[in-house]
Parts: structure tokens; sequence; C-alpha cells
């Protein structure tokens, strides 16, 4: 079997139109992509983050990944933004332990920016895991683009999570989770806020419909091969507004139809 190569990363990042100065908000699933030339999984790694900064300008472009721990939910084990691994990925993990990378604070839905805007998209964010001032709601301000490697992109689109925080879908409520944080003054605890579902609802997700109704009012995404898999990659404004204006109007168009049981109503 053919093992795909650094040239190919760079090839298939430029095909879609990565370039330098723009914001990526990076997904991934590297194992779809098949064996590479380099056989240690340090340099896969290494590889498609020097590939992509290469492509965004080291001092251009941002990078951006999930750093979540929502491994810690329902624990009292303490979130350290320093060391607290991710469960994202081992890409996005890689990427957060960069010196330079900047990680936002939040126990269970935290996130890491390399380059030019990664104090405007990590630093100073709000407590809630989406919504405004999260960096969600930065990235999509920012005019970002998702890039997906690998993975299913319909499957792994968190914009969505924070499309439903804005309009505020009925079958999710905000809780407040107190937690233990590593700080300055040691361990310490905070308030934390999710956009959770109501349990016993029998709620689903199922975005099939969803992505169906964007492409029919004109979401566009570009793809290309790498490796045995495939690359891809959309702007997040587009995403959002759209997503905005058909959820507001269909609360329920990411789920697996309107749920027989609604907590919500009583």
């Amino acid at each position: 079997m053919k093992r795909y190569t650094y040239a190919d990363i760079v090839d298939a990042y430029r095909q879609l139109g990565v370039e330098p100065g723009m914001t990526i908000s990076l997904k991934t699933d590297l194992t779809r992509l098949g064996l590479y030339e380099q056989r240690q999984k340090s340099r896969v790694l290494e590889d498609h983050y020097r590939a992509l900064r290469e492509c965004l300008g080291a001092e251009q472009g941002t990078l951006v990944v999930s750093t979540a721990t929502t491994n810690l939910c329902d624990t009292d084990v303490p979130y350290d933004p320093l060391r607290s691994p991710s469960v994202a990925g081992v890409l996005t993990e890689h990427i957060r332990r960069k010196p330079d990378a900047v990680r936002s604070f939040h126990a269970f839905e935290s996130y890491a920016a390399v380059g030019k805007l990664k104090h405007a998209i990590c630093g100073d964010v709000s407590q809630f895991s989406y919504g405004i001032d999260s960096p969600e709601d930065r990235l999509v301000k920012s005019d970002a683009w998702c890039l997906v490697i690998g993975a299913t992109f319909e499957r792994c689109c968190s914009t969505i999570h924070h499309i439903e925080s804005v309009v505020g879908v009925p079958y999710r409520y905000m809780k407040e989770i107190h937690h233990p944080v590593v700080s300055d003054q040691g361990v310490r605890y905070m308030r934390f806020f999710r956009n959770v579902w109501y349990r016993g609802s029998g709620v689903r997700k199922d975005t099939t419909a969803f992505f169906a109704e964007l492409r029919e009012h004109g979401f566009s995404v570009r793809s290309a091969t790498l490796g045995n898999g495939t690359v891809v990659m959309y702007r997040l404004r587009e995403l959002y507004d759209l997503g905005v204006r058909i959820m507001t109007r269909k609360p329920y168009c990411v789920l697996l139809g309107e749920p027989e049981t609604k907590p919500w109503m009583e």
C-alpha cells in the first residue's frame, strides 16, 4: 500500500485553499488517511502541524483546535490548563502541547490556538461552553474556516452546538457545574456552564437533514484527497448564518425527529 508523503499533505491543504493569514479550526481523524511515509507517530503529528503552519504562514495565520476535557465531568479531578490532556484527538493534543499555544480556560470545553490570533480566540473567554464570547463565537466572528482531516465532517461539527446555544433550542438547558481547577492560588472551585440535553427525553442526534438543507441554501464544502481519505474545508460564518436561519424555524433540525417526550414543557 502506497504511503502518503509530506508533499501530499501540503498539496492537499493548498488544493483546499489554505493560505497565509487564514484562521483554521481543525478537526481530525488521521487513521482514515492510511499509512504515512514516516512510521513514527510523533513524525506524523509534527508533519501535519508543520504543513499547516507552512500553508498558513507562521506569523500570519492562526490554527485552533478543541482541547476538550469532557472526561472530567462528574469527577473531582482538577482541570489544569497546562497539563490536562485533551480527549479530542492525538493531533489536537500534539498542538495543545506546543510551547507557544494558548489554551482557553474552561474545565470541560477548552480550545488551544497558535499563531497571530491565538490570544483573541482563546484568551479571557466566557465560562459558558458555547454562545457569546466563547471560542466558537470568536471563530465565527474572525471569519475562520473549519478544516476536517479524515473524519466525516457532518459528525464533528462543534459549531452546531454554538448555534443551538444562540438559538436557545428547547431540548437543551444551561447547567451550572462547580469544578476544581488548578490556578496560581492552588486548587480551587470555579463555576462553569454547559448546554446539555434533558435526561429522559429520548433526544437522538442526526445532522443528515440539516446538512442537506444547508446545501439547498448554497452551503459549499471544498474537498481534496489525501492518502486513503479526504480532507474538507468550509467557512464557519456561512455555516453559522445559514444554520441559525434554519434552526430558528426548525428547532429540532439536528435531531432524529422531534422527541415524543418533552420534559421542557412540564
